[in-house]
């Protein structure tokens, strides 16, 4: 990547020259127990670059938790990716992630030149067994509005629309009520870490690719600089 900036909050943010064309926007680590996301975010930041369109990543949106492998970042932390677009009028508006999502939404709008389209996608992993698992799927995604559905779908992956009200106060439902075209990756916690995090940057890619923004970045290459995790 050729440039980095860190937030007020202290989250690092790794943008490659901002290019006419599409902007893509790739989040990882709103949740510390979900490696394969900040993870892949983190790979990408590191080694991948786009000749065309602008590519802004955020490794670890909740650094702590990302540190701690937790979900939350500390015992009485709220859910970071609960904590978007909060009124004073909502139940959890004193949230304690409310400054923190709106830094990262108020710097994310800052960079992505207005006038191009900006498609969002916030990388996560999801525990085996839970009820919301697509049958026989290992990889999925939810998108904030139809056109996110369908742009996911378009490239091959199983796509849903957000669950409401469970989602309305995420990152993808934030950035989609500004206008972006917002998708959630979801792999499941099964396996080895290492081919889920395959999963996570082929998704990125390929949807990176259908709107015209070409990532160059040696996946296998990548892969082996993380070694061979065992199998959850």
């Amino acid at each position: 990547m050729q440039s980095s900036i860190t937030s007020p909050l202290g989250t690092s943010l790794f943008f490659a020259a901002i290019r006419p064309g599409p902007t893509i926007v790739i989040v990882g680590g709103h949740h510390g127990d979900e490696p394969a996301g900040f993870a892949a975010a983190g790979l990408l930041a590191g080694y991948a670059n786009t000749d065309h369109g602008s590519m802004i990543i955020i490794p670890q949106a909740n650094p702590l938790a990302c540190t701690m492998f937790s979900r939350y970042g500390g015992e009485g932390e709220s859910d970071l990716n609960r904590c978007y677009d909060l009124r004073e009028d909502d139940h959890d508006a004193k949230c304690d992630g409310a400054q923190h999502a709106a830094e990262l939404v108020r710097v994310i709008t800052a960079l992505a030149p207005a006038e191009q389209p900006l498609v969002v996608i916030d990388l996560h992993e999801t525990r085996a067994g839970h009820s919301v698992i697509p049958a026989g799927r290992s990889m999925w995604c939810y998108g904030a509005n139809l056109t996110a559905v369908e742009l996911a779908a378009g490239t091959g992956l199983h796509a849903m629309p957000l669950m409401e009200p469970d989602h309305t106060h995420t990152f993808v439902a934030a950035m989609g009520r500004r206008g972006a075209t917002a998708i959630a990756v979801e792999t499941v916690k099964s396996g080895q870490l290492g081919a889920r995090i395959e999963q996570q940057i082929a998704a990125v890619l390929a949807i990176a690719a259908s709107i015209g923004v070409e990532i160059e970045v040696d996946i296998p290459s990548v892969l082996n600089r993380i070694g061979e995790p065992e199998a959850e």
